[in-house]
């Protein structure tokens, strides 16, 4: 199931009152529903650089076991019935 236009995500990120630039990173997925937040490592050499490179790497590796995740409840789902049915049928024929 996709949630593409189901989810409105905003992000801000601030600098506050030390730092001269941000170095946060927001990374999404909107058809997972998926946001990932980096907090940049402040004073340290590119700290932007980390905090986008994490949350590319967590959005990527996580997206990707929450599709197969979901492609297992799909099967799940579909088999589920199925097993019920031959459960009852194989009740019914015992009796």
């Amino acid at each position: 199931m996709s949630l593409k236009g189901k989810l409105r995500c905003v992000g801000l990120t601030d600098t506050g009152r030390v730092r001269e630039h941000n170095e946060d990173t927001i990374a999404w997925d909107a058809n997972l529903g998926l946001l990932v937040l980096a907090d940049g490592m402040g004073g340290y050499n590119a700290g932007e650089v980390a905090s986008g490179m994490a949350s590319e790497r967590v959005k990527g590796e996580l997206g990707q076991r929450l599709k197969a995740l979901g492609a297992t409840l799909r099967a799940a789902a579909v088999a589920a019935p199925v097993a019920l049915v031959l459960g009852l049928v194989l009740a019914l024929w015992r009796t």
